[in-house]
């Protein structure tokens, strides 16, 4: 029986390359999918491969031709809730592509003092569960709150330079302006933000909204040789409360967008209990040890 022609790889291949051989097997289904074209035409034994080079639509539609496919430079894989490109330039669809970790601490603020409601590993503002985006809380910032990353939650970029020298951190945000900026606590100094149009500052804002957006915001930085990056939000707006949820912080690897959310580290209510014979060796106020020995 013939098979359709995806390429392989295997756990410790380089990261990029698994991006690339993901995309490359993914468009090929979908191609095949939407088009209904499951003949002896486009598909044929498992020694055919599509073979790029290069992270190019340009490319991946001229490999995909020569191996007999149907033409497809007269389409694009389109996002049916609003007609954009579910691709970036380069090839790459980030809803569908996860494989680097959260780095966040508490990205979702779900975990909070029993006393102040502020959350861990967090500054300021106060664990709400008036709204949310993702999970059941959020940060509450009323006017002029401030809320940064404290000393146990900073992150170290240098654990993924050898995937990106870039930085990428995202968010959602519901009601008033929201400034975002970004520091090497080691210096105090703040990064040079580039925003989702290009724009590049020491700073972001990001006005007044009714509801949550479906797409995050998203700014990006060159982390250089910072071991201890921490983010910074405040609430400018004059009159109305924010509120901020889902924050991601990763290696920039798609150059434009965030990836889909996960939980960053210390993130889950769950992540109170530790059942076992050994106690938690970072425990915070609140947590629960059931000791089985």
């Amino acid at each position: 029986m013939p098979q359709i022609p995806l390429k392989n790889f295997s756990y410790g291949d380089d990261p990029r390359k698994t991006v690339d051989i993901l995309n490359e097997n993914f468009n090929l289904l979908m191609h095949i999918m939407n088009y209904g074209n499951l003949d002896a035409i486009n598909v044929a034994e498992a020694s055919t491969v599509i073979n790029i080079t290069e992270l190019n639509l340009d490319d991946i539609y001229e490999e995909i031709e020569e191996v007999g496919l149907p033409p497809v430079k007269d389409y694009e894989f389109l996002d049916e809730t609003n007609g954009d490109p579910i691709m970036d330039e380069f090839g790459i669809d980030t809803k569908f592509i996860k494989w680097f970790k959260n780095m966040c601490y508490n990205s979702g603020f779900e975990l909070f003092d029993r006393d102040t409601d502020i959350p861990h590993y967090w500054t300021g503002g106060v664990s709400s569960p008036d709204s949310n985006f993702f999970n059941s809380y959020s940060m509450k910032l009323e006017k002029d709150d401030i809320s940064q990353q404290t000393g146990q939650g900073l992150v170290n970029p240098q654990y993924y330079d050898d995937v990106s020298e870039n930085t990428r951190i995202s968010f959602h945000k519901k009601g008033g302006a929201v400034k975002i900026e970004v520091y090497d606590d080691d210096t105090s100094t703040a990064f040079n933000l580039t925003d989702e149009d290009g724009g590049v500052a020491a700073s972001k804002t990001y006005v007044w909204n009714s509801n949550w957006e479906p797409a995050a915001y998203t700014v990006s930085l060159t982390h250089a040789a910072t071991t201890n990056m921490k983010v910074k939000f405040t609430n400018v707006d004059a009159v109305l409360d924010a509120y901020v949820d889902g924050v991601i912080i990763e290696p920039d690897y798609t150059g434009k967008y965030p990836s889909a959310y996960s939980d960053g580290p210390r993130s889950n209510k769950m992540d109170y209990l530790t059942v076992g014979d050994t106690a938690p060796s970072n425990p915070v106020k609140g947590d629960v040890w059931i000791d089985t020995t």
